[in-house]
């Protein structure tokens, strides 16, 4: 095989090797960014599903709590009513001076105490309510931040994976442009010793001196 062809076949060498780096490169890349892409949609699914179950058991929550206020202003209303009409029974047994001012001021202090339980039951159903709502809202946030973080997590991965692919790639192709030129310099410099051996001009250039023996 000449020198010419023996040049061909290690720039062709070379550069499969080099184009055979670039393509594994690549293909990492690629499985680094599927691989995250994967991780991202999962993390995303976990986090949607654990929201639905919060907001879910949130909602019975407050069924309950609406549900328990609403029998706690019944029972009170049903025991004012009772207590009303038992003191109406009492004055009226004696003397019938329910216009009376101990008759209205009894009166007037159950219905007071009546008020003020209505009042107490709603405070606290409202600020049970508003208490689950912040939860259900804390719990958007936490599967947003999840998300986000997911998101970021596998961008960065990504970004990786397509640096070093990048890298890959420049280092293969300066690695061929290096083996190309290692081969074509010595192939010069085997030209050149040639021409000089055979006294004649290179194969590269001009003629090269042989160097007579001093006398």
């Amino acid at each position: 095989m000449g020198t010419a062809a023996l040049l061909g076949a290690g720039l062709a060498l070379s550069a499969a090797t080099s184009f055979a780096q670039i393509n594994q490169a690549n293909q990492q890349s690629a499985l680094v960014a599927d691989a995250a892409k994967a991780e991202n949609d999962a993390a995303y699914e976990t986090g949607l599903r654990n929201l639905q179950d919060q907001s879910l058991e949130i909602d019975r929550q407050a069924a309950i709590v609406d549900r328990q206020a609403k029998e706690a202003k019944r029972d009170s209303g049903r025991s004012a009513r009772a207590e009303s009409a038992i003191l109406r029974v009492a004055f009226g047994e004696v003397g019938g001076a329910l216009e009376s001012n101990s008759a209205q001021s009894y009166l007037d202090t159950e219905s007071y105490l009546f008020g003020q339980d209505m009042a107490l039951i709603e405070q606290g159903r409202q600020e049970t309510l508003d208490s689950l709502t912040q939860h259900k809202r804390n719990a958007s946030q936490n599967f947003m931040d999840t998300v986000n973080a997911a998101n970021l997590n596998a961008n960065i991965s990504t970004a990786n994976a397509n640096l070093q692919a990048s890298q890959a790639v420049t280092s293969g192709f300066l690695n061929f442009l290096n083996s190309g030129l290692s081969a074509y310099n010595k192939h010069s410099y085997q030209q050149q010793m040639l021409g000089a051996a055979r006294g004649g001009p290179s194969q590269t250039g001009g003629a090269v001196p042989i160097p007579k023996p001093k006398p």
